[in-house]
């Protein structure tokens, strides 16, 4: 079954896609999901399975987006801490970690990578996840670029 539109508007889902060849988290922050991956009980057990997952990366394995990090929150160091930990736990298993862009904004769905595995590799055990076209995401050229460095 589906989530209706309202739903997804008043929620920040976690879904995971293929773009390229890069695996992908992506938080939906209000978001329209792509129909290929609005499926409540397809996605729950895949975020079970991802959520029940180990780390695969230290900390110090992952690079972060500073620059989004310092337009949005500045030098609170507290704030932007509190801002990464889902994403940094997500690059931890070995995930490229994206948000939208503009939360004000319903209709605009562009998204910005959060953070990401230095050396990302294939994870096993994901290969059922869906390929999505990176341009439904409409990220950033730098994130775009990014994707296509892996």
């Amino acid at each position: 079954m589906k989530y209706d539109e309202a739903y997804l508007h008043s929620k920040d889902i976690d879904w995971f896609c293929i773009i390229g060849s890069v695996m992908c988290h992506v938080a939906s922050a209000g978001g329209l999901l792509p129909d290929a991956i609005n499926d409540r009980e397809k996605l729950c057990n895949l975020q079970k399975r991802v959520f029940d997952s180990d780390y695969i990366f230290g900390e110090e394995d992952i690079v972060v987006n500073k620059v989004f990090l310092n337009q949005q929150f500045g030098n609170d160091q507290n704030a932007q801490i509190s801002y990464l930990t889902s994403f940094m736990s997500m690059a931890r298993k070995g995930f490229i970690s994206l948000d939208r862009t503009n939360l004000m904004d319903l209709n605009d769905q562009t998204y910005h990578v959060v953070c990401y595995p230095k050396n990302p590799i294939f994870l096993q055990g994901y290969q059922d996840l869906c390929k999505v076209n990176g341009n439904i995401l409409h990220m950033n050229l730098n994130d775009i670029q990014l994707l296509d460095l892996f």
